[in-house]
């Protein structure tokens, strides 16, 4: 039983409350109802609040997390709109209206661990601050339980007579993440129209599950993409991947490539090649040639672009010609005495394209940092100049690639790592000898 103190409903059942305005001063605020979310996989209790549990259309319940000001639109339990109704509250919680004593017994706890040096700076006592501990995240879960219900017990009989270990409430949570994950420039969506779930997302939820862990208060779970696998299984043997959705095989290739696992959804050893290649960013396309994947290599108004390109060896044995390229480039940036320099260790080879069109065979290459994931490839001709994507109406694709100078290396790697002089722009330093330039 969770009864509200304002209303009398009880909230696990989805009941509304009847505070639906707020007064400042004698002015009114009327409250907004809890969105409805747009269309998604169905299930009992879709879309209730998270925390007070009222149903889409219905009132947030008074000291609900998720209710936000009716006047300044942040959270209502956290801002400073001081409303006629919540006096006690305020009263009760901060402590700080000038008629409120001081309480002897706090200030003696913090003079306990409080100090001053002989330079006059304050010195902390960390030995006598207790750590906050990390909620359980069973308890950060709990909401969510309720909200998938239907979800997670068809998930339990499907997973645990085969022996497979589920942690229920980290499958409520993921499920949750992908059911209400924002707009992506990969997947288009309207209010209106159903969830489809693309090989991107799949991608976006396992690396949005440590943000959601620190907003709760939670240790993040190691096993994310084992139970990403179980998921998307139960969704494809119930029925519950929506018309446009990405085929299962692909949606699983993400937790492949990123997530360590194996063709059978287990851990691979540690070392272990990964056997498929790198498309986590790029939707499934069943146009892709036989022998060719989609990498997504640019962007192009304001979405990635995709080609279809000869992919890399997996096991990482790439004869030397497909670095001859860049090699070029290096090459003459040396003769030319430029600012810019690559140096050949720290790229990787990516994918080579045909020649289509106007436009030459292009090989593209990524820096080895990670501290860009989504910027764009360096595409070089075979004589190793940079080229990049440009609108193009006129052609079938609707762009061409057009050469351009190098300094566009300064978009696509690290500053540091492409920028000879000691003293870099907007303040920046390196240091030069460590790199051998």
């Amino acid at each position: 039983m969770a009864i509200c103190t304002d209303c009398g409903n009880e909230m696990t059942t989805g009941a509304s409350c009847v505070v639906s305005v707020l007064h400042q001063d004698g002015r009114a605020y009327p409250l907004a109802p809890h969105p409805r979310p747009p269309r998604a996989w169905p299930a009992p209790g879709e879309g209730t609040c998270g925390d007070c549990g009222v149903a889409p259309g219905g009132l947030h319940h008074i000291g609900c997390d998720l209710q936000n000001c009716p006047r300044c639109g942040w959270q209502l339990i956290t801002c400073e709109c001081r409303f006629d109704e919540l006096a006690a509250e305020y009263d009760d919680d901060d402590g700080y209206l000038e008629d409120d004593e001081p309480d002897p017994a706090s200030e003696a706890a913090v003079l306990d661990i409080l100090a001053v040096d002989a330079s006059g700076r304050l010195v902390v006592d960390l030995g006598l601050v207790t750590p906050r501990r990390p909620l359980p995240f069973a308890a950060a879960a709990a909401p969510l339980r309720a909200t998938h219900a239907a979800l997670r017990d068809e998930l339990a009989a499907l997973r645990l007579p085969t022996g497979a270990a589920v942690d229920l409430d980290l499958a409520v949570v993921l499920v949750d993440l992908l059911l209400h994950r924002p707009v992506t420039d990969v997947t288009p969506h309207h209010p209106s129209a159903p969830v489809v779930l693309r090989r991107p997302d799949v991608s976006w939820a396992r690396r949005d599950l440590p943000d959601w862990c620190e907003r709760h208060g939670v240790a993040a779970p190691t096993d994310t993409a084992e139970h990403l696998w179980a998921i998307l299984e139960w969704a494809a043997a119930s029925g519950r991947l929506p018309t446009g959705s990405d085929p299962l095989a692909a949606l699983l290739e993400p937790l492949q490539c990123c997530g360590g696992l194996d063709g059978t959804g287990h851990p691979q050893p540690a070392g272990a090649a990964v056997m498929v290649h790198c498309q986590c960013l790029v939707p499934h396309d069943p146009t892709v040639p036989p022998g060719l994947i989609a990498q997504a290599v640019h962007w192009l108004d304001g979405r990635r672009l995709a080609v279809h390109v000869h992919p890399p060896a997996l096991d990482g044995t790439d004869p030397p010609e497909v670095f001859a390229p860049l090699r070029r480039l290096a090459e003459r940036l040396d003769e030319d005495e430029s600012q810019l320099f690559v140096t050949l260790p720290e790229w990787r080879f990516v994918g080579r394209a045909d020649r289509r069109s106007s436009d030459p065979a292009l090989w593209f290459y990524r820096h080895g940092s990670g501290e860009r994931p989504g910027a764009p490839a360096l595409a070089l001709d075979a004589a190793g100049y940079v080229h990049e994507p440009k609108v193009d109406r006129r052609s079938r694709t609707g762009y061409r690639w057009q050469r351009t100078h190098e300094a566009a290396l300064i978009r696509i790697a690290p500053l540091d790592a492409v920028w000879k002089l000691a003293d870099l722009p907007f303040g920046g330093r390196r240091d030069v000898s460590a790199s051998g330039h």
